[in-house]
């Protein structure tokens, strides 16, 4: 929680994770299965590790690392970092019916908007 919310108390912290659980349960449970998708075990929560999971920020800051060697070979990193965006963006609405969260739009408007 203090990496998540630094600023916050302990109390105000712990109701952002539950909020943020809850939201993440309502949303993966659309998915019309009968799975935990997140565990509490031991105190903590952790995704269910019998379930393969797809982090689409860690996709793209991958993606965001090949764009930068191909900006360095001479590919222009806005238009590699634009199109997965919109790779990204797409899975994410065919799979999930959402759209990238608000960190993963920030990122891509700053990497897009340097010249």
């Amino acid at each position: 929680m203090e990496l998540m919310w630094p600023d916050h108390s302990l109390g105000s912290a712990r109701n952002n994770l539950n909020a943020a659980l809850y939201s993440l349960r309502n949303t993966l449970d659309q998915q019309g299965r009968k799975i935990q998708y997140i565990l509490y075990r031991d105190g903590c929560y952790l995704p269910n590790p019998e379930l393969m999971w797809w982090i689409d920020r860690t996709e793209f800051l991958t993606s965001l690392q090949h764009a930068e060697m191909a900006r360095r070979g001479g590919y222009s990193q806005q238009q590699l970092v634009s199109r997965q965006y919109q790779l990204c963006s797409a899975a994410l609405h065919n799979e999930l019916g959402v759209s990238p969260g608000d960190d993963t739009v920030q990122l891509f408007r700053s990497l897009t908007s340097r010249a």
